[in-house]
């Protein structure tokens, strides 16, 4: 047991899979599965090991989870289960209950608080096979010793998931633009200096969500944010600057971690670029877009001013050369520095810059 949760830990530390350590210590406790859960904004975030039960509750298909079953009591430390009279006589009127939990034999099962994120506790879940005895105080008293383990390991996934997102905003925070950080709910949780300042021109925030100025570009930037978050893919798209024209990008970049839903962790970084500034091409940018990738002068010129939020048909005519050649050293570029879009080249550039 203690070895197993001694395991989590550095799982957690060394940034490896947790999933192992996780099966150790269900094994450990002679459970068919555990996991964490948080319910927070009525809907349950769940982080476990992979298995087919965990699986299917989390692509949804399983009636919603109630209030009923977080099973946590305000002010209680230590366990609480399912096997209480009262508990079962409000169960067996829930669908969750009834269509998920008894044909899946998870009506065995014990919660006790790790921490609390967000205002909402973080419960360590055990589920055992209901056709063994349930377990005894000197048991649950054992299972609480993970506690500890399991408190340092979320807060270590939170600090890595922090500087994660801490190193996507750097540089464009290097170059004074807005930066937002949003949860996997896509609500702001921290912003710099800037982005206070855009929040009275191209953005503002309605309960607690970012929002165009202009109703026109609302479905493309929420689509952005959607993306990076869910699918963990970076988007960039142009948005209007409150005033009619079409002045800032919005780069919307993923944070990759365990767990982002349920830790309340930073899962994207939305960067506001506005392409009005002076444009940058010094000498050493280029320099090290040639030294560095191999590109071209004017690859590695082309490259840059997309980045800074161009579109081909601005480039050609600050560069003063055809749309197609654009397009052809744009292509070029992209592959020599191994990025699959703009959004990838935009933040790379950014970096060097």
């Amino acid at each position: 047991m203690h070895s197993a949760s001694r395991a989590l830990l550095t799982a957690c530390a060394t940034q490896t899979s947790v999933a192992p350590a996780m099966r150790a210590i269900s094994d450990a406790m002679g459970a068919s599965l555990i996991y964490l859960c948080r319910f927070a904004n009525q809907r349950p975030y769940i982080f476990a090991p992979p298995d087919e039960r965990a699986s299917a509750f989390l692509a949804n298909k399983a009636p919603p989870m109630s209030q009923l079953h977080v099973l946590l009591e305000p002010g209680k430390s230590g366990f609480s289960h399912t096997l209480h009279a009262d508990w079962l006589r409000q169960a067996r009127r829930d669908p969750f209950y009834n269509e998920f939990m008894r044909p899946n034999d998870m009506t065995q099962r014990y919660a006790t608080p790790v921490l609390n994120i967000s205002n909402a506790p973080l419960a360590l879940n055990i589920i055992r096979d209901p056709r063994l005895r349930p377990y005894d105080d000197a048991e649950l008293a054992e299972f609480a010793t993970v506690i500890p383990h399991l408190q340092a390991a979320v807060l270590v996934a939170q600090e890595f998931t922090r500087l994660r997102a801490q190193a996507q905003a750097a540089p464009y925070e290097r170059r004074g633009e807005a930066v937002f950080r949003l949860d996997y709910d896509g609500r702001v949780i921290g912003m710099n200096a800037e982005a206070e300042q855009a929040l009275s021109g191209p953005v503002r925030l309605v309960n607690g969500r970012l929002t165009s100025a202009s109703p026109l570009d609302q479905k493309r930037v929420d689509q952005a944010i959607s993306r990076a978050i869910r699918h963990l893919r970076p988007t960039m798209e142009r948005i209007d600057d409150g005033q009619g024209a079409a002045r800032y990008l919005l780069v919307a970049m993923p944070v990759d971690g365990d767990a982002r839903d349920i830790f309340c962790s930073a899962s994207a970084v939305v960067a506001l670029v506005d392409t009005a500034r002076r444009l940058d091409l010094s000498d050493a940018l280029l320099c090290g877009l040639r030294s560095a990738f191999g590109a071209t002068q004017r690859e590695a010129e082309v490259a840059a001013l997309i980045a800074t939020g161009l579109n081909v048909e601005g480039v050609a005519a600050r560069l003063q050369i055809g749309l197609g050649t654009v397009r052809t050293h744009l292509k070029t570029a992209m592959h020599k520095m191994n990025v699959r879009s703009q959004t990838e080249l935009a933040a790379l550039i950014a970096r060097l810059s």
